[in-house]
């Protein structure tokens, strides 16, 4: 009888599982995808990070330059434009030095919008010997939070991304493998199904899991499972949908 039980339960373990740790593994499918994404979105957030800094320091020398010598002319709007939620309005205007038409565009603060919107001419402040470094006199630059604020974002999502395939990584190359039974099964609506398990750990302890199944199953049903020994709470179905391991 227990003859019986080993076999059945070695046939849920896969011949690769048998090896030595840690295990040769390979990002497949879906991890392949994650992890393109991943660095594609971290390699666009340092662009991005690096391109708004780049602006920022400019911002501030042509902020200084205005401040130290400048002329103040009158110049009149050219167009308004709503700046969406909690975006402050963008206002493009004209104006003319030394004999030239320039054009210049600023963000236009709430405490300024009522006067702007009620007038078409404005006063614009202007470097003399390069007037294309130009802003309304009537108020300063405020800095562009709204190029800054979306890039932890873009980070986290990168980061998240690679971190699913580095953290499945882990557990199939240095977990343990186990039977599991499975006590719940339901369909995710992604091509899968999202299954829960019990299995005991090596130190005897009952352990509950959840994670992906490219089949429906029984509850009651034996599956393969690896956790980490060292916290067992880090389990999940083996094959995944990240990672394999290479026979």
């Amino acid at each position: 009888m227990d003859s019986n039980a080993h076999s059945a339960e070695a046939l849920t373990i896969p011949s690769e599982l048998m090896g030595l740790l840690p295990r040769r593994t390979r990002v497949e499918g879906t991890g392949i995808g994650l992890s393109i994404g991943g660095l594609l979105i971290l390699a666009l957030a340092i662009y991005c990070a690096v391109s708004t800094g780049i602006d920022v320091v400019q911002q501030k020398q042509r902020r200084a330059a205005l401040r130290s010598n400048n002329i103040v002319v009158t110049g009149w709007k050219v167009q308004l434009t709503p700046g969406g939620r909690g975006r402050d309005d963008k206002l493009k205007y004209n104006f003319a030095a030394n004999g030239e038409n320039y054009t210049g565009e600023s963000r236009v603060p709430i405490g300024h919008l009522n006067v702007v919107v009620h007038s078409h001419v404005l006063r614009v402040r202007y470097l003399p010997e390069n007037p294309t470094v130009n802003h309304p006199a009537d108020w300063e630059w405020s800095p562009e939070w709204g190029q800054i604020i979306p890039l932890p974002l873009m980070f986290g999502m990168g980061m998240l991304l690679l971190t699913a395939v580095l953290m499945e990584r882990q557990v199939v190359a240095n977990g343990t493998s186990v039977n599991a039974s499975i006590t719940n099964c339901s369909a995710n609506g992604k091509g899968g199904f999202m299954v829960k398990y019990e299995f005991r750990a090596e130190d005897g302890s009952e352990i509950k899991g959840s994670g992906w199944s490219a089949s429906d199953q029984d509850i009651g049903t034996k599956i393969c499972v690896l956790y980490l020994p060292r916290n067992p709470k880090r389990n999940q179905p083996y094959p995944g949908q990240l990672v394999h391991v290479v026979d």
